[in-house]
């Protein structure tokens, strides 16, 4: 097959993530979430998260920060973490430096857990500046401006104008079981205003997922459609991404190895002005998670990735160790 060139091959420099935390009261409390990347050039840092949190009461908080976009499982329930998730990677439509999902977003965000029989009902809102992809590293991430684009006379660097989100609004339901382990559904949604030299778009992203916990095996499905809409009568473009993933012990051969699969795709419509930078793309993922200590594990995948339309494909082999420190 010819080789994609979006693909990297090699190895990618490890990433060391650190949580800090303090109670600044009976009600208030303060979380920061840091990450230090080392590349061939040097080591740098950026902050990921920072949020100030009032506690309401046992069930209810509410926060001010920056934080990651409650729009999608996955961004909301693993955050940075490659040791929580059994897989090497995350989805494609969730995946940071992409631009299918928002990742970040400074605001405010109130939450709530509201007991019901045997299950919670999770409930998530959020309000604030829109997208914030570039505040925390512009020049080590290539910022916002290069991956949220509008194609200027065919270019898409040079003589670029960018889409810059200035406010959204966002909120995600979760009802899980009380005792963490059976079926749970939701969903999420975004709408937010994405503004460039003279141009306004209005961007709304609806995602739903149902998932499968159990003692010794996962089931996690979601799907997440976006749509762009230009006033005065542009046209709207519209654009799907979804994955399903599966998981399982296998007792027979060991209790710390957990085999896994994943199939994804990406429909992303060809006159989208805001995901210029993003491929229709299908990836397959086929690998397994071995949990060497209580505290870190080591991660073997084959993937292969097709570009949609007769584009190349790619078949790769990764591997990983995630460590998580206490």
């Amino acid at each position: 097959d010819e080789r994609d060139p979006s693909i990297d091959t090699g190895f990618q420099e490890a990433r060391l993530i650190g949580h800090f935390s303090s109670r600044l009261g009976s009600r208030f409390s303060a979380f920061m979430e840091v990450e230090a990347t080392h590349t061939d050039d040097d080591t740098r840092g950026r902050m990921e998260r920072l949020i100030l949190k009032y506690d309401i009461d046992n069930t209810s908080q509410f926060s001010v920060g920056r934080f990651h976009a409650p729009v999608g499982y996955w961004n909301q329930y693993y955050h940075h973490g490659r040791w929580l998730q059994v897989s090497k990677d995350r989805p494609l439509q969730t995946e940071f430096g992409g631009a299918f999902l928002p990742a970040h977003y400074w605001g405010a965000m109130y939450e709530r857990n509201i007991p019901m029989g045997e299950r919670i009902i999770e409930l998530d809102l959020g309000a604030g500046a829109g997208r914030d992809e570039d505040v925390a590293a512009p020049s080590f991430d290539e910022g916002f401006a290069k991956r949220l684009s509008l194609a200027k006379h065919g270019g898409h660097a040079e003589g670029t104008e960018v889409l810059e989100s200035n406010w959204s609004v966002m909120g995600q339901v979760n009802v899980v079981p009380a005792s963490r382990r059976g079926l749970a559904w939701g969903g999420s949604f975004w709408y937010a205003d994405l503004d460039g030299d003279g141009l306004k778009v209005k961007e709304r992203i609806v995602t739903m997922h149902l998932n499968y916990i159990g003692e010794s095996s996962a089931l996690l499905g979601e799907i997440a459609h976006s749509q762009h809409e230009r006033p005065s009568g542009g046209g709207h473009t519209d654009s799907t991404a979804g994955y399903l993933e599966y998981n399982f012990l296998l007792d027979s051969v060991s209790p710390r190895l957990r085999p896994y699969g994943r199939v994804e795709m990406s429909d992303i419509d060809d006159e989208d002005v805001a995901y210029s930078s993003v491929s229709s793309r299908s990836r397959l993922s086929l690998g397994a998670r071995f949990d060497v200590t209580p505290s870190s594990a080591l991660k073997f995948e084959v993937r292969r990735d097709r570009l949609r339309d007769g584009g190349p494909s790619t078949n790769t082999l990764q591997a990983q160790y995630a460590v998580i420190f206490w």
